[in-house]
């Protein structure tokens, strides 16, 4: 099973210890993915105490800051040394492997956004997560997702897709199925929020199911709980995603599972 959650600014109305607080019934079951937008970093030491959101979530959740990138607007500021910086995060929890990650740009002029991606496997099962800021307008989100889903990326055969974003989408499921047509995915399912969405898409030759559910949990953000298999066709056949360097050290071989 993997547990995936998204949240869109974690600190911004409570503060760190209240936040922790309000996830202890996701923390005790345990989150795979954690997905934030717009959580403050602080790279100098001195400031850590103060803003570094990051690293108090990852002390107080158990889990790994695996990759970050910091929002466009910061980076075309002119005080480049502004603390903290603010952007999208991707957290880890034990018994996951980070295969590789990174980011790229999608949409144009106003919307023009930093895409923050992880592949991960957990059990054999693969999650390839995209984490942005989405678009204020229509035009503008299918002008962002028709650019992410034409993405080499989305070329290869993972478990699943999971996009998680800090605001609702406005496209139609019938927008949906036509921006995803090219790949090799098609929509699962979709959970959002006034202030988020978490998505899922399924491999046309693989599986996802969710997770029965057990009790309520009022918890911030939105998390969805799957299992995940993929179907693999032929055994010779891999992925031609780069390889991360771990993979690289750990000594890839053609007949290992990448994903």
């Amino acid at each position: 099973m993997f547990t995936i959650t998204t949240l869109n600014k974690p600190c911004n109305h409570t503060s760190p210890e209240e936040l922790i607080l309000q996830m202890s019934p996701l923390i005790a079951d345990g989150i795979d993915l954690l997905c934030c937008q717009s959580i403050a970093h602080a790279s100098n030491p001195e400031n850590r105490e103060l803003c570094d959101e990051i690293g108090y979530l990852t002390r107080h959740m158990q889990l790994t800051c695996s990759c970050f990138a910091a929002d466009r607007q910061q980076k075309k500021d002119a005080d480049a040394k502004a603390e903290p910086l603010r952007g999208q995060a991707i957290f880890t929890g034990p018994g996951i492997w980070m295969l590789n990650s990174g980011s790229f740009s999608i949409g144009q002029d106003d919307c023009e956004e930093a895409v923050l991606f992880a592949l991960v496997r957990k059990n054999g099962s693969s999650i390839l997560v995209f984490n942005f800021h989405l678009a204020e307008t229509s035009d503008q989100q299918e002008l962002q997702l028709t650019h992410l889903f034409q993405h080499n990326l989305l070329k290869e055969a993972y478990g699943a897709v999971a996009l998680c974003t800090d605001r609702e989408p406005l496209l139609s499921s019938k927008k949906w199925l036509q921006l995803t047509a090219t790949s090799c995915y098609t929509p699962f399912q979709f959970k959002t929020a006034d202030n988020g969405l978490l998505a899922l898409f399924n491999a046309k030759n693989g599986s996802i199911t969710n997770a029965p559910p057990d009790r309520v949990r009022e918890t911030p953000g939105l998390s969805l709980k799957v299992d995940i298999k993929r179907t693999v066709k032929s055994r010779r056949s891999r992925p031609s995603f780069p390889l991360s360097f771990r993979e690289q050290w750990l000594g890839y071989r053609d007949n290992r599972a990448f994903a």
